[in-house]
């Protein structure tokens, strides 16, 4: 599923940093003290791929921190009319292609006036964010910050076991060890499972710590999000097990 997370991100959670200084020993020392991810702006053209910087101990994730009012020279302009949301709505899409990963910034004199009204930026912000809607539907996430960190940071460092038998597939993920050193959780998961082209249906759904549980199976138009692929949500507070059948 593509994650596009159109907020502001700027967490302490020992998650996410606000900017910092990006020497390869500034960005071990963040790491050291829990950061997994920093705001920055050293891929603006492709803006929607996690991006990960390494350093002498590690990595960290740098998620391009765009300006809702560079987004568009339109967008800082003072009259009343809408700009035209068309060379936007070309980025968004450009972006979410990349990996669906986008950060808007916008300060509240980016969004609003002296006197309380909106300006063309809020404006234009309001068509993106009902253009993804309208596309998009439920394949679309508006995380926190830190919970788009983390699940990127779990993306890119779980272990992951598949087995298939039957007209059953079972997953075991394994979050990285650093999660349970730093008390590490994500409440608002998903997790997108490959299917076979056979399958018409999904009959049930198990998820847990250990041993699996039975889940409800939500419906039919939420579960797929593409051909041959089920989303499913889910908690993670340490080793998970999932279990899809289908027929």
């Amino acid at each position: 599923s593509r994650e596009v997370s159109l907020r502001a991100a700027a967490f302490w959670a020992t998650t996410v940093t606000a900017r910092m200084p990006d020497s390869p020993a500034a960005l071990g020392a963040a790491s050291e003290a829990g950061f997994i991810a920093m705001l920055g702006g050293r891929h603006p053209d492709d803006s929607g791929r996690p991006y990960w910087i390494a350093h002498p101990t590690g990595e960290i994730l740098d998620l391009e921190n765009t300006k809702i009012t560079g987004l568009a020279a339109a967008a800082e302009s003072t009259a009343d009319a809408d700009p035209d949301p068309a060379p936007e709505i070309q980025r968004l899409e450009e972006a979410i292609e990349q990996g669906g990963v986008l950060n808007l910034r916008g300060d509240l004199p980016d969004l609003f006036r002296g006197d309380g009204a909106v300006t063309p930026a809020y404006r234009l912000l309001a068509r993106l964010l009902q253009r993804v809607d309208d596309r998009y539907g439920p394949e679309v996430w508006y995380p926190s910050g830190s919970d788009l960190a983390l699940w990127l940071d779990l993306r890119r460092h779980a272990r992951v076991a598949r087995s298939e038998r039957a007209n059953v597939i079972e997953l075991r993920i394994e979050p990285p060890e650093s999660w349970s050193a730093a008390g590490h959780t994500l409440d608002t998961a998903a997790i997108g499972v490959r299917v076979p082209a056979r399958w018409k249906q999904i009959s049930e759904v198990a998820i847990g710590g250990g041993e699996a549980r039975r889940a409800a199976v939500p419906s039919w138009g939420w579960v797929w999000a593409g051909p041959r692929r089920v989303v499913l949500p889910c908690v993670v507070r340490g080793p998970l097990r999932v279990r899809v059948t289908g027929g």
